[in-house]
């Protein structure tokens, strides 16, 4: 299930396929997009932005505020925050040479 249609616990079924499977591909993915520096600066974003609860807005927007480049930001949306076919999406960037 893409981030963008996670609303609850329930709506990804099994966690650990979730958080120790599906998510680091899709982050593998889009630092091979942006480039390993880059994806270092999103990280350093997630974490130093004060927030009381992360979500997937906070998670668009430091991705946003990290490229400041709005096709970039939306192409990622769209292949890996948005799209049914995201893990696919994913593993074909990833092996890509």
């Amino acid at each position: 299930m893409p981030f963008a249609k996670v609303k609850s616990n329930a709506d990804y079924k099994d966690r650990e396929y979730y958080v120790y499977y599906y998510a680091p591909l899709i982050f593998t993915a889009i630092k091979k997009e942006i480039g390993e520096q880059t994806m270092w600066l999103w990280l350093k974003n997630i974490l130093k932005t004060p927030v009381d609860r992360t979500n997937y807005n906070f998670l668009l927007n430091t991705l946003n505020a990290t490229l400041n480049n709005k096709e970039k930001t939306e192409l990622i949306k769209s292949k890996y925050f948005e799209s049914e076919s995201s893990l696919s999406n994913a593993i074909s960037k990833i092996e890509q040479k």
